[in-house]
Formats: C-alpha cells, structure tokens, sequence
C-alpha cells in the first residue's frame, strides 16, 4: 500500500492489418480495509499509446484520433480511428538567466555541430566535462560536435529564460554512458520521459557518491539523500564515482512508477525551502552540497540551517521534524567575461550558524565535518550542535557544557568580543582549582575547549557538579556542570 505513481503499462496487443481490440487493467485499492493494493490505470488518467516497430526495435509515442470517447480512462467506452506514431520529436531545452544551465538532448540529430544545436540561443560560453569551450563572442569552438552522451555546461547572455528547439528520432538507450573515475562527469539524460533518480541508477548505488543538477538538488546514496528525486530529457547531470573503477553506464527502459523514496523526498524539498534567507541567495547552477546526520543543541523545526562564506549568506534550509537528513546547498560564485554572480570561492572555510525563531538571532554551530572548505571535496558531511552563544559574538559570552550531563568528556564554548589573554578553568563546589583548560592570548570570535573529566595530574576526577569558569583582565562568568559515572 505505497500509493506509487507513474507511467506504466496496463495494455498492450498485435496489430495484424485489422481492427485491434485492447484491454487495459484498472487498479485495485482494498487498502482501507486492510487489503492489497494492484497496480493499473486510474480513472479519469489520460491515455498514453505508444507504437513498438518490430523491424526497427524502437518505441516511439502515438497521437489518437477519437471515435468515441476523449481518451480518457474510465469512460464506457473509447474507440480510436486512427494511431500515427510520432518518428521525429521537438524537444525544447530551457536555458535560464544568470546562472550555469546544465543541459543535454536525447535526440538523434542531423547535424551536432554545439553553433547549430545552441544558435536560439544568445549564448557566453559553454563548456564540456573535458575542458573544452565554446564562446562564440570570441570565435571560440574547441568542441565542435557534441558527442550525444555528455551535457553541457552553458551561460546566457539574455536576461531571460531562452529556449533551444530541436528536431530528431529519440536515441538509442542502449547507448553507453561512459562515467569515470577521478573526475566530475557531466552526462546527457537518454530516456524520453522522466524517471525517478534511484531507478536511473538502481543496481549502482555502491559506485555512485554524488549525482547533481543545477538547481542544488543531490543524489548521495550513501546518506540515502534524494533532494534530485527525478531526472529529466533536456537537462544534464553532473556525477562523481564511489571509487576508482569507471561504470559503462546504460540508461533503463523506464516506464516504472515513481518509487516511495522519490515521493518522501519530493516533500521534504517543499518543507525545506529557506524562507528568512531566500532573497540573500543566487542560485548560480554552481553548487556544494552539505549533509549533516545529525543536529543536535538548541535547535527547533523551522530554524533555519544557513552557510556562509567570508561573512556572506550562500545557502540555507529549514529545520524539517524528520528523520532525514539535513541538505544544505551552498552557493558558489561565478566569475567570467565580465558576468561576477555572489557565491562562495572554491577553497573557502564552511561557517554554519543557525537562526532560531524562538531567539530571533544567530545561533554558533559547533560542526565536525569531513570536508570543511567549499568546492575542495564533492561532499561535505558531518554532525553538528547548535549552542547558545550568538553566532558572531558582540560581547564576552560562556555557553553551557554539551553534553550536561556528561561522561566522560564535554565541550565548552566561549565567545570574545576581541583579542586577548583568557583562562578557563574547571573548579569543584569548593572552590579548589581541578584544571585549567585555557591559559593565554586569544582571537576574537567564538572557541571551543574540551575537558575530558581529569584534574592537572592527569586522574580522573569523581563525579558531581563542577564549576567552569572564563575569565580575562575586566571580567569573570561562570557556569555549572555535572560529571556523571
């Protein structure tokens, strides 16, 4: 009872020069009543046909022409008079303004010359995944022909979407897609109609780390992340492998129904939508993914997770309550012919905060990340926890221990409005100094210590409640803790 959607066929028969009759099998729904579930038509569905050619070993789309009935599933009867299959398709490719446009095309076309396949379009610059560019305002053409299996990477000029309208037979899908090692593959999408990302690539989840499109959405199988929860003819997907052994890759068949993963996904991607920073953020097709497992600390749904790079906002999500994890795209910035678009710099450190609603400020995040600087590695992953102090510090501030209580090790956070010399120090109730954590000059900006529960000598101390304490030349705060065993 998953209540999966999609194309699928319910109908099929042999035409032998004569009148042919179909029968085509509705669903089955006895869930409510804790029953099973058939797959098949819906009523009031629209009616899709299409024509397998024996000789040529192709499917390709039909139009009907109506007797009776207006195509439509449950009605009394539909008579068709005649079916034309459709043998060349007009495929439209968007390209939107200001930003990366990945893009690609299933079609069989006669000439693939990338002038005649992008001449609708007032095109900067367009790129392959081999280094190869074509700038027609520069006489630039190091690609040449397209090769069908790739994308490309490409940038307007027009400060409007533009569309390039092709004409061509549907391409053969058993034609390998060649995905290597080492390097980020930009890939064409084969299929003629859309299909959820895990039955794309169903049977190499272990070899795939990172699938992406243009608009920050990501396929990690290995976090079961799913923000691109399908793709699409006419657009192009940037992939990287799980390892050093390169996939001949063959698009399948299709026609399945869209699975439960797609459709869970699919809501988190609604809920998720940043809504304090959406007006901060240039979606540039340029983006890096961070996924975090877990999130802990102070923090509630409808925060909102926010990165920045040197002081700027390039990304942020909201706090679902699910069990999912957290998917941030961070936006990177775009530098070319005169085009300069806001973003992150390859190389720049990842700073997380956290807006609280309840606060109505910055939160400091404490994160522990494999992959720390944007651009560097495909992925950035980690666990984070979201403490008290405000996530650019404006006066001293000593945050509460995480964990409290503890055992055996906490972390203690402490902000400085400016450089300086700082202690910390660790007490117990009366008084007698345990350990000194901290004991010198200091930058400006938020620190963490952690105390792993033993005195100076290096012996563990007893459990109880323990006194923390910052301190500089002007003033003294403290908090307390408690050890437990």
């Amino acid at each position: 009872c998953s209540s999966e959607i999609g194309e699928m066929l319910v109908g099929a028969g042999v035409w032998t020069g004569d009148q042919i009759e179909l029968v085509s099998v509705g669903s089955v729904d006895n869930c409510a009543f804790g029953g099973f579930q058939l797959p098949g038509y819906q009523d009031g569905n629209s009616i899709v046909y299409k024509v397998w050619k024996a000789a040529e070993d192709e499917v390709y789309p039909a139009e009907a022409t109506y007797a009776a009935g207006t195509g439509t599933y449950g009605e009394l009867i539909t008579a068709v008079s005649s079916l034309e299959p459709i043998y060349s398709i007009t495929q439209s490719i968007e390209f939107s303004p200001y930003m990366v446009n990945m893009v690609s095309t299933n079609l069989q076309l006669g000439n693939n010359d990338i002038s005649e396949l992008l001449s609708d379009v007032d095109l900067l610059i367009a790129s392959n995944d081999i280094g190869e560019y074509y700038v027609p305002g520069f006489g630039v053409d190091q690609i040449g022909s397209i090769n069908p299996t790739r994308g490309i990477a490409a940038f307007t000029t027009s400060a409007e979407s533009q569309y390039s309208q092709l004409v061509g037979l549907p391409l053969d899908l058993s034609a390998i897609v060649e995905i290597n090692p080492f390097q980020v593959n930009l890939i064409s999408y084969l299929p003629q109609e859309c299909m959820a990302t895990d039955d794309v690539f169903a049977g190499y989840e272990s070899q795939i780390l990172l699938v992406q499109n243009d608009m920050g959405q990501y396929y990690v199988p290995s976090f079961g992340v799913m923000t691109l929860t399908e793709m699409c003819p006419g657009e192009g997907y940037s992939v990287f492998l799980n390892g050093a052994d390169g996939i001949d890759f063959t698009y399948p068949d299709g026609g399945m129904a869209r699975t439960s993963a797609s459709i869970a996904w699919e809501s988190y991607n609604e809920v998720s939508e940043s809504v304090m920073y959406a007006d901060e953020i240039t979606r540039t097709g340029i983006s890096h993914p961070i996924i975090l497992t877990s999130l802990e600390g102070l923090v509630s749904e409808g925060d909102e997770l926010v990165a920045y790079a040197d002081g700027k906002v390039v990304g942020a999500t909201r706090i679902t309550d699910s069990d999912m994890p957290i998917v941030l795209a961070a936006w990177g910035g775009y530098n070319e012919y005169g085009v300069s678009l806001p973003g992150y710099e390859v190389g720049e450190s990842i700073d997380l905060r956290l807006y609280s609603l309840s606060e109505g400020r910055e939160l400091f995040v404490q994160a522990n990340l494999e992959g720390s600087q944007y651009g560097v590695t495909p992925i950035t992953s980690g666990t984070a926890v979201v403490l008290s102090s405000d996530a650019v510090p404006m006066a001293y501030d000593l945050m509460q221990n995480y964990p409290n209580p503890f055992n055996p090790s906490t972390s203690i956070g402490f902000t400085l409005p400016e450089a300086g010399y700082v202690t910390v120090s660790v007490y117990d109730m009366t008084g007698r100094l345990v350990s000194t954590l901290v004991d010198g000059n200091l930058d400006e900006g938020v620190h963490m210590v952690e105390w792993d529960g033993m005195d100076s000598s290096g012996a563990m101390v007893s459990a109880g409640v323990y006194i923390y304490a910052l301190e500089s030349s002007d003033m003294i705060m403290t908090k307390k803790m408690i050890l437990m065993k």
